[in-house]
């Protein structure tokens, strides 16, 4: 099966690909802006989603599966800075995948584009877990452009019968995140993992102390899109990744100290604060993503979070370099 990871240095991506090495059917090839260091069996290209001449290149041939995660993330300074970079990235070159996977020799069997929790945007305040149906009402350029690629991806389904499967990742950490051109804000647990590896406790404010989210380690993440790679599920399908409830972030501190020789948090007022987050962040992005449709289709529940975090934890203190 020959499979093409876009955006495949990107810490998700990464992730899945790590996943896919190990399967010695899956001819595996990653596509991505920056240069990678190139694994055995794996081809890598160096290339931007939006450079249709390239894409026409790889894409000739055609692929099985083509994974589309390639995406610039929400970060509120890149918002106001370049704001239409994200329609560029994640729109347009969502279209430039598009029209050269379908004009390839032969069309894959799936395309699975790699959408986010962010569609639901400012959703319905209160409704907790969030389900697939929504309704979508993203409010930021981030959100916005994923929900309006979802919708591209569907129609080109429609229009040109290209099978499709979308998933919409809850708050993700694990192996691999890190600060990329990409990607700037990192996740609460890599920011307690880079406190656990420097031995420097983490400031926050207090009102963090009172917030929860819903956090999924992109192991987990990495394993429903392998079923999917493998042709689970029907196509046209959505599914919410999570954890399923939302994470208090003291249950997630304590995970963490269990790691710990020393103190892993200092609580801090807001102008000295690394990490600030809104106990009272209610709206459809800050939901628990309910996950029982992954589970019926596709056979797939994620790790207890107890796991999912302390696996993070003994990773991170294996692999300082990661962060810096």
């Amino acid at each position: 099966m020959d499979v093409l990871l876009t955006g495949g240095g990107g810490f998700a991506m990464a992730v899945l690909a790590a996943v896919l090495r190990a399967d010695s059917g899956i001819r595996l090839t990653l596509l991505d802006r920056s240069a990678l260091t190139a694994e055995p069996g794996v081809r890598v290209i160096r290339a931007d989603v939006r450079d249709r001449e390239t894409l026409r290149q790889v894409l000739a041939e055609g692929f099985d599966v083509v994974v589309h995660g390639a995406a610039l993330t929400h970060v509120p300074d890149w918002e106001r800075s370049r704001p239409a970079d994200y329609l560029d990235v994640n729109v347009m070159g969502t279209c430039a995948v598009l029209d050269t996977v379908l004009a390839g020799a032969r069309p894959p069997r799936r395309l699975i584009y790699v959408s986010s929790c962010a569609v639901y945007g400012d959703g319905t305040p209160g409704m907790d877990p969030q389900p697939e149906s929504g309704p979508l009402t993203p409010g930021e350029l981030y959100g916005v452009s994923k929900a309006v690629a979802e919708r591209v991806v569907a129609r080109y389904g429609e229009l040109f019968g290209l099978p499709y499967v979308t998933v919409r990742p809850a708050k993700l950490f694990g192996p691999m995140e890190r600060p990329t051109g990409t990607r700037a804000l990192m996740s609460a647990p890599f920011l307690l993992a880079s406190a656990l590896v420097r031995g420097r406790p983490l400031r926050v404010t207090e009102r963090t102390m009172r917030a929860s989210l819903d956090w999924l380690n992109a192991e987990d993440a990495a394993e429903a899109l392998t079923l999917l790679v493998r042709g689970a599920g029907p196509n046209g399908a959505t599914y919410n990744l999570g954890t399923g409830r939302r994470i208090p972030f003291r249950e997630l501190l304590q995970i963490a100290e269990t790691h710990a020789t020393r103190a892993v948090v200092r609580v801090v007022p807001p102008d000295t604060a690394e990490l600030d987050l809104d106990p009272d962040a209610c709206l459809g992005r800050d939901a628990a993503s309910a996950v029982d449709l992954a589970g019926r289709d596709l056979s797939w529940r994620p790790r207890p979070f107890q796991e999912q975090a302390s696996s993070y934890f003994t990773w991170a203190l294996r692999n300082p370099a990661v962060f810096g």
